[in-house]
């Protein structure tokens, strides 16, 4: 299969579940968080891309967040302005997201300090 975006991992997702072997193929080497689209996009990566996280061993998920263009305001100087929902949101994204790295880190260091490289 090519293509990781959020339909053709939802594709994915239902052939595996299928009993279908896949490799998906993608030009891009990492994940977005944000896309655009049509509702086709908002449904595959709410209902489809969170079980293929999770069966790849993602440490966290959240569930998705949708946001309307008219709640972001591009300013003339670049920067990006978020309507008062969104950006609420969107910082308890980052935060639950930056204490599941920061307790991956905790942990990933006791576990150098229990099995010393040799």
């Amino acid at each position: 299969m090519v293509g990781a975006g959020p339909v053709g991992l939802a594709a994915a997702t239902e052939l595996t579940a299928r009993g279908i072997r896949i490799a998906v193929v993608d030009r891009a080497r990492t994940a977005t968080l944000a896309t655009g689209g049509s509702t086709a996009h908002v449904l595959a990566i709410d209902y489809a891309l969170r079980p293929v996280l999770t069966a790849m061993g993602a440490a966290h998920v959240v569930p998705g967040w949708f946001t309307l263009d008219q709640d972001i305001t591009v300013r003339a100087d670049g920067t990006v302005a978020l309507a008062a929902p969104t950006a609420e949101a969107l910082g308890e994204i980052t935060d639950r997201f930056s204490a599941v790295l920061r307790e991956r880190t905790a942990l990933q260091e006791r576990t150098a300090v229990l099995a010393p490289s040799a």
